[in-house]
């Protein structure tokens, strides 16, 4: 039943990848809707999964998406799923889609994030700044607005109701009104910030390009990879993704590039930090990890390269197909 959840979502095995001359389909991006489905977003359109039962359902560009190439999941408590492609934005109410660019007010068509505000407004982080969608009008923020880059990767909402942005030249809070920025200046590991994650005291977790850090509301901490890592490769390793499990462990994902093929990605798999020490696991070393998501039941669920993985504390368990 499971082997072919990923049918849509099919990919080529990184070794059978000769010379990266065909490119992998990717899981981005994923979320749990209010009745516990999974959504996986990816190269080749969205799947949900029914949990309970099993059942899958697979949408494309031919069953309403606006583009094959989706970035970005989320689904609001009413249910509404809003997808961000590279090609513009989604709106999914169950049975219409709705689809929204930079000709509505998006402030440009790539769509790296979306997150639900606790006022129920979207907000988008975009190739061309921040965007905010509150059912009717769009605002949009940029470096002259406030927000640290044009290029806003991730978003994050705080326990006090503020927001967190990750972008390519710094990472920016937002408390509705005003705007503050920190970069390495400011204790910040890099400038370049792919992933947010907010632990449940409000410290806030940074994945950069020059290693992880954590604000406690007062001053940044650096962890370097070599704080985190098993081993430390002396070419490109970045942090992709990170969540913060109920328990208060930071799950952090990482990608890079293999050292005797350039050209090909490959995995750097798990690393997690449970408030003492860090641990790097090598289940997942063979695929890039670019999403990571806490479940309802506590499981923590990865997207890679390679279709879906989850932890449920003891146990990995991987759903992926090769075939059609």
């Amino acid at each position: 039943m499971f082997r072919r959840l990923f049918l849509l979502l099919a990919i080529v095995p990184l070794a059978a990848c000769a010379y990266c001359r065909v490119e992998p389909a990717l899981v981005r991006d994923l979320a749990f809707d209010s009745s516990g489905a999974l959504w996986a977003a990816g190269d080749r359109g969205v799947v949900r999964w029914d949990m309970g039962s099993g059942a899958h359902t697979e949408y494309a560009v031919r069953r309403g998406l606006k583009r094959k190439v989706v970035q970005a999941v989320a689904v609001t408590p009413d249910g509404v799923v809003w997808l961000g492609t590279d090609s513009g934005v989604s709106r999914f109410d169950g049975k219409h889609w709705t689809g929204y660019s930079a000709a509505d007010g998006l402030a440009a068509d790539e769509v790296y994030d979306i997150t639900v505000a606790p006022d129920g407004a979207l907000w988008f982080g975009t190739y061309g700044g921040a965007s905010r969608f509150d059912g009717e009008t769009w605002s949009t923020y940029t470096p002259d607005d406030g927000v640290a880059g044009y290029r806003v990767y991730a978003i994050a909402v705080a326990p006090d109701r503020t927001l967190w942005f990750g972008t390519d030249k710094g990472v920016s809070h937002f408390d509705g009104k005003t705007w503050t920025t920190f970069t390495t200046a400011d204790g910040l590991a890099g400038d370049n910030a792919r992933a947010i994650a907010i632990a449940s005291d409000g410290a806030v977790w940074a994945g950069t390009s020059g290693g992880i850090s954590r604000f406690d509301g007062q001053a940044w901490t650096a962890y370097t990879p070599a704080d985190w890592q098993a081993r430390v490769w002396d070419i490109d390793d970045w942090v992709t993704a990170m969540a913060v499990a109920p328990e208060g462990i930071v799950w952090v994902g990482r990608w890079g590039l293999d050292p005797t093929m350039p050209e090909c990605t490959v995995g750097r798999g798990v690393s997690s930090f449970d408030g003492e020490s860090w641990s790097d696991d090598n289940t997942l070393s063979h695929a890039p990890v670019h999403a990571i998501a806490v479940a309802p039941d506590g499981a923590v669920w990865f997207g890679t390269d390679a279709g879906v993985t989850r932890f449920d504390g003891t146990a990995w368990t991987t759903y992926s197909t090769v075939g059609r």
